[in-house]
């Protein structure tokens, strides 16, 4: 069955599956769709496939599960999990070396030069930006817990000079330690905290695609299937074969999807063939 053919039998008859994959999203004609699964185990297979995760069992069959952000050119949900795990352990560290700076600064009377704004840091430049973007309101929640403790940190450093100047050095050192075992340890406790959310978080989801439409048994693996609606055939932009980019062969056509206020991009089944 061609393209044509797919998108005439989706309006008629058939929905369209709209996920997503990073900040993009993509639809499926729902008549390739045999099921849609949130929890399966990935059994790794031998060989340097670069777009697939490995297979997974689903009605007794065995289907191959191809990682869709690596096939669009993404990265990997894996590497964007390390990679914001990794993150948080440098921010974290930020925050020891600060500490460990301003206790050598107060001891040796050397000027204090690191960020004394906690919007001015680099853990309060991320966090600002971040915050309103993210959507899980878990995640949000226990990032706000940051704000208190992240503060009374980079407050201390005006008061410790203040203790400084009145000739009270060990006020200072003793503000210092009592920061460390409390406020750093709040943050610490959140920054693990929020690594365990973000990663559990991450629930990708499995389209198993009816074996009918590629020849050979295929899974889909994407970030979130978003809804299943019908979408009016002439809001459809097609994107000619020949004309489509290496990078974008997979795409057959958009949509302007108001629900989402996005794109929407339309992958050509055929293309898994």
């Amino acid at each position: 069955m061609n393209e044509s053919q797919i998108l005439t039998m989706t309006n008629e008859k058939f929905p369209w599956v709209i996920f997503r994959l990073e900040d993009s999203f993509f639809a499926l004609s729902s008549h390739c769709v045999q099921a849609m699964i949130s929890s399966f185990d990935v059994k790794p297979i031998p060989g340097d496939l670069e777009d697939l995760r490995g297979v997974i069992n689903y009605a007794n069959q065995v289907f191959c599960l191809v990682d869709m952000r690596k096939k669009i050119g993404f990265k990997s949900m894996e590497v964007e999990i390390k990679e914001f795990a990794s993150l948080m352990d440098a921010r974290e560290q930020d925050h020891k070396n600060w500490l460990n700076t301003l206790m050598e600064c107060v001891q040796q009377g050397k000027e204090f030069t690191l960020a004394i704004d906690p919007a001015k840091c680099r853990f309060g430049l991320w966090y600002n930006d971040y915050l309103p973007k993210v959507k899980n309101n878990n995640l949000a929640f226990w990032l706000k817990k940051f704000d208190v403790p992240h503060k009374k940190i980079h407050g201390i450093a005006k008061k410790a000079d203040a203790f400084i100047y009145s000739g009270e050095k060990e006020m200072a050192i003793r503000l210092i330690e009592e920061t460390r075992n409390k406020e750093l340890k709040a943050m610490i406790s959140l920054f693990a905290k929020i690594k365990e959310i973000y990663r559990s978080s991450q629930r990708e989801i499995a389209i198993i695609i009816d074996p009918k439409f590629t020849g050979q048994p295929l899974a889909l693996l994407v970030d979130e299937v978003i809804v299943i609606r019908n979408l009016p055939e002439e809001n459809w932009q097609k994107i000619d074969r020949h004309l489509r980019s290496e990078s974008g062969k997979l795409i057959s056509g958009f949509w302007k999807f108001s629900e989402i206020e996005s794109l929407v991009m339309t992958l050509d089944i055929a293309c898994f063939a």
